[in-house]
């Protein structure tokens, strides 16, 4: 696969938000997308997911498709430690991830996938999956 530094990332003037970027601050009544362009950065969103599991079994097939650089190690732990919910009175898992430390960094990855789908990021030579997400929940 193609390998991607997220160092890289940083030094690019174009920033991809999740849906939540679009959500103002109390204290300054702007957006993080609106706050970003006023430093310069071209600014996109994606949608979250219309079905979560549906995206993440997206990010499983995008992950074969990577070579993910080892220095990426905060990033690996935390897909390590992505899980879903348990509910203890059911006694089985709940269809949704644990939301702590772990998921932040599965959220960050399920944007780039967003945003790998919808377009907004190009990768030379990635391999090519039979599956495709789009933000309606279309998988297929």
């Amino acid at each position: 696969g193609k390998m991607i530094s997220l160092r890289v990332l940083f030094r690019s003037k174009e920033i991809i938000l999740p849906h939540d970027g679009r959500n103002k601050s109390a204290a300054t009544d702007l957006n993080y997308s609106d706050y970003l362009i006023g430093y310069g950065y071209r600014v996109s969103t994606v949608n979250s997911p219309a079905n979560k599991l549906l995206a993440i079994e997206a990010c499983n097939q995008l992950l074969y498709k990577l070579s993910i650089d080892e220095s990426c190690d905060a990033f690996i732990n935390c897909l390590a430690n992505y899980e879903k919910e348990y509910d203890e009175k059911r006694d089985e898992y709940k269809p949704t991830p644990v939301h702590n430390w772990a998921s932040h960094g599965a959220d960050m990855f399920q944007t780039f996938m967003l945003a790998y789908n919808k377009g907004l990021i190009k990768i030379k030579n990635i391999n090519q999956a039979p599956h495709h997400y789009d933000t309606t929940g279309n998988y297929g």
